[in-house]
């Protein structure tokens, strides 16, 4: 079954106390969001956990059923008088009255509740009479229910009391647990979620529908979570696009920048009428005596002058990089990175555009 220790810890301390039932029906809804009677929740992981949940019962559906009782009462002594059991797209396996066993009639104030009559049980099976039925449609099944505690209670008095099918309690998982996580609503006396009334008729088969309907309410949203998550790893993804661009555009300014630093000092030595390869040479020259009577490291010394007359060689020799030619290619690059940012931010423009609405409304 669902349980608390799925949950935050506070969502279930009992499953026999019943919060303030809140219908849904009157809700205040909100237009600007796609669950717009739901609203900010205290801990959206529980709302996230018990959608997915029932997500994962629509994903296999020919091993879930989804199974109402109507009974005479609440005591332990009670018994079902009315039972539907469907699978998850609504087909009906079973839906019956159910003939009293040990009582004679059914209260009144059970009847004022279903309007399942005394006289509407005659002719009807027993729970022993529909115990093959019933054996076979929930064998091996998830058996989900509005309130499971309960209508578990209840099939198990009445096999108590007529025997036949005897249900496994690890099979049921409750629905309204996980609706009430879902919506949210705090009962501070109880220090729990609120229950949910459900908002159907008390005929068995009716409370199926409404139940197979929150299933579906919970799953859609579950839907629509993942739907979200996915456009925002997509407008991250752009996002980091743009920012990556933007940083290789700001490097390559920085090696135009070096480029042209080094050309104005270059330009400074042959304007002078000292070639630069010369400069590099007499320079390297120094550095190596240097390190030399410095470190007193011959190997060092010799490296450092050949490395230095190297470049000076080369310097004179050649007049240097072509200067002009590494400056159009840097420029050249930048260019095509600022074309390529440009039409990024175009496409993120574009796919803010298509934000979801949300799923739920900030009040």
């Amino acid at each position: 079954m669902i349980a608390a220790d799925q949950l935050d810890s506070r969502v279930i301390n009992t499953l026999t106390r019943m919060g303030d039932g809140f219908d849904v029906n009157n809700r205040i809804h909100v237009k600007e969001s796609k669950f717009p009677y739901l609203s900010t929740h205290r801990k959206p992981e529980d709302r996230s956990f018990v959608a997915k949940w029932a997500a994962s019962l629509f994903d296999d559906p020919e091993n879930t059923v989804v199974l109402d009782t109507e009974t005479t009462g609440l005591r332990k002594t009670d018994e079902i008088v009315q039972i539907s059991v469907r699978d998850l797209t609504g087909k009906d396996l079973c839906t019956s009255l159910v003939s009293l066993t040990k009582r004679k009639r059914i209260p009144k104030d059970a009847t004022d509740i279903h309007g399942i009559r005394t006289a509407d049980l005659e002719g009807q099976p027993t729970y022993l009479q529909l115990s093959p039925l019933l054996k076979k449609i929930l064998k091996g099944k998830r058996i989900i229910a509005y309130n499971a505690e309960f209508d578990l209670r209840l099939v198990i008095q009445s096999f108590l009391l007529d025997g036949g099918y005897e249900p496994d309690p690890e099979q049921w998982h409750c629905a309204m647990i996980a609706y009430a996580a879902f919506i949210g609503e705090w009962n501070d006396y109880h220090d729990n979620y609120r229950w949910q009334k459900l908002g159907g008729s008390h005929d068995a088969g009716d409370d199926v529908t409404k139940t197979i309907e929150v299933l579906r309410e919970m799953a859609n949203f579950h839907k629509e979570e993942l739907i979200e998550e996915q456009w925002q790893k997509t407008f991250e993804k752009k996002k980091s696009d743009c920012s990556s661009l933007t940083n290789q555009i700001e490097l390559t300014k920085s090696k135009i920048k070096k480029i042209e630093n080094r050309d104005r000092f270059l330009n400074k030595l042959e304007s002078s009428g000292i070639p630069a390869g010369v400069v590099f040479m007499v320079a390297s020259l120094v550095l190596s005596l240097v390190v030399l009577f410095g470190f007193g490291s011959i190997l060092l010394s010799t490296l450092t002058f050949c490395l230095g007359s190297g470049l000076g060689v080369w310097l004179f020799l050649t007049g240097g990089p072509e200067k002009e030619s590494a400056i159009a290619k840097q420029r050249d690059k930048a260019k095509r990175l600022k074309e390529i940012l440009i039409a990024k931010k175009k496409e993120l423009r574009d796919w803010e555009q298509t934000k979801p609405m949300p799923l739920v409304a900030e009040i």
